[in-house]
């Protein structure tokens, strides 16, 4: 069950999960290694996932996206001491900023569990994934017209919710 399960998903989002990826590091075959790196993970930790507290395209985009901050990050120990002492800690990254930041991510993806699934799947896709009101139009067999209308509304919804609960 669990193969079966795991080849239908890689399937459907392994191109979407190299699109993702290759946004965001220049290097061709980086991302496609980053890619199955997110994959084997998850198939190492299907077991874990629950279909109660997320989709499993929100599982994959956070996987890429862990994967992608540990690229990162270990590309930044390879640079030479010179380079690396130009990009020193800026204030933003403080412990301080850095535990708000976490603290509003969690009240932000709180909020967006309280909108509708095809809402929230919208959001997802355009601020998260990056993808273009096109692109989610034909992902939930809409309107490019009716995505920007539920997502202005679902944008409001959200602001609502967050608004209500103190930020």
């Amino acid at each position: 069950m669990e193969k079966i399960f795991f080849e239908e998903i890689y399937r459907q989002y392994y191109s979407n999960i190299c699109h993702y990826i290759r946004k965001r590091i220049s290097n061709q075959q980086d991302s496609e290694e980053l890619a199955s790196e997110v994959f084997t993970n998850f198939y190492k930790r299907i077991e874990e996932f629950d279909e109660s507290k997320c989709s499993v395209s929100t599982w994959l985009y956070v996987i890429a996206s862990n994967r992608l901050k540990n690229y990162y990050r270990g590309r930044r120990e390879e640079l030479p001491l010179e380079a690396a002492d130009l990009q020193a800690v800026s204030e933003e990254e403080s412990p301080q900023n850095m535990m708000e930041l976490e603290e509003m991510r969690r009240e932000l993806l709180d909020a967006l569990k309280m909108l509708p699934l095809k809402e929230r799947s919208i959001l997802i896709q355009k601020f998260y994934m990056g993808k273009s009101g096109v692109e989610i139009a034909e992902n939930l067999g809409l309107t490019p017209g009716n995505v920007r209308v539920i997502q202005k509304r679902s944008l409001e919804k959200l602001r609502k919710i967050l608004e209500v609960h103190g930020r």
